[in-house]
């Protein structure tokens, strides 16, 4: 009944967290940048989709916009092309870029500008099935973003006006130099991860969860997650207090994760007493991210589940399960 309790407030937690709306807001471009240097010019953009075709295929497949790839690479050389400003506050569908400027394309939905300073970009459309698309490419790192999707307008019939005598026309005023964007710092081309979290032996005992360590793509789904850490004991009349060294495999998708691996549950304790010796583990995360703040922080929850090797038979006694709060810098 214990143990029923435990797992059904862990399931509550993380159905609450999962709730929770997903933010993304940027201040800075270039931390991670799909094309570097930044672009200066309308035919260095076109030359640079046109050389990196397959990249931009799959971003538009990860958007959900695979069947629009043709009909952009068909009308972007003859596309009229804007240099605009978008101000604080500017939403975008979504953009895609790479980590560090290397590796696969990402997807970040949602994005919303947030500095005080206008970012520059170049925006086009594309009609695509009696759709039009409203592109814009941050001139600073080259990522491509949807601003805005809608019907295409009716073409304008030319009306025809009474002759009149010309007159000259006024002279426009130069247009203001667009402020560069603020560029970011470059990026790790690994994040950050802490943990904190419950974990229950059923023997019985109580763990708190502390550890952290560092995260690693190896590509856009799969990343290897290293992290050093200690699960104080803090009641039961079984178990020690235990230094971790884990290692996981992740594999992500959407906003999911699952990771695999294996720790060392490190007590010091009797060797004699299964409660309390060193331990080879098998461990399985299933978790939710339900927070970001591109390129600076996220925010997942998470369920965990470990069992030393030799006592997986008795994982209904040894065995550990918990949850917590993953932290990505």
């Amino acid at each position: 009944m214990r143990m029923r309790t435990v797992l059904g407030s862990i399931i509550a937690l993380l159905l609450l967290a999962c709730l929770a709306g997903p933010a993304a807001a940027i201040t800075a471009f270039g931390g991670n940048p799909f094309y570097q240097p930044p672009l200066t010019s309308v035919k260095q953009m076109k030359t640079m989709f046109m050389e990196q075709k397959m990249d931009v295929r799959k971003g538009l497949e990860k958007a959900g916009l695979g069947e629009v790839y043709d009909s952009l690479m068909l009308q972007l050389p003859d596309a009229q092309v804007a240099t605009v400003e978008y101000y604080k506050g500017k939403k975008l569908q979504w953009m895609f870029y790479r980590r560090n400027g290397k590796g696969p394309v990402l997807i970040d939905r949602d994005v919303e500008w947030e500095s005080d300073n206008p970012f520059a970009g170049f925006e086009f459309f594309v009609d695509h099935d009696s759709k039009r698309y409203t592109f814009v490419v941050p001139l600073v790192c080259g990522n491509l973003a949807l601003a805005d999707v809608g019907p295409i307008p009716a073409p304008v019939l030319p009306v025809a006006a009474p002759a009149l005598t010309p007159t000259p026309a006024p002279t426009p005023a130069p247009a203001p130099t667009p402020a560069p964007a603020e560029v970011a710092p470059a990026a790790l081309p690994f994040a950050f991860v802490a943990d904190v979290g419950y974990l229950y032996q059923a023997d019985p005992a109580h763990y708190l969860l502390l550890r952290g360590g560092i995260e690693y793509p190896l590509n856009d789904n799969v990343s290897l997650l290293g992290m050093v850490g200690v699960a104080p004991k803090l009641e039961g009349i079984d178990g020690e207090t235990a230094f971790l060294l884990d290692v996981m495999l992740n594999y992500n998708w959407t906003k999911m994760f699952v990771g695999v691996g294996l720790g060392a549950w490190l007590t010091g304790g009797d060797s004699d007493l299964d409660t309390e010796d060193n331990d080879l583990d098998i461990i399985l995360d299933i978790g939710y991210q339900f927070y970001e703040k591109p390129d600076a922080f996220k925010l997942s929850g998470f369920i965990e589940l470990r069992s030393a090797v030799d006592e997986f038979s008795d994982f209904d006694l040894y065995g550990r399960v918990g949850a917590g709060l993953r932290f990505h810098f």
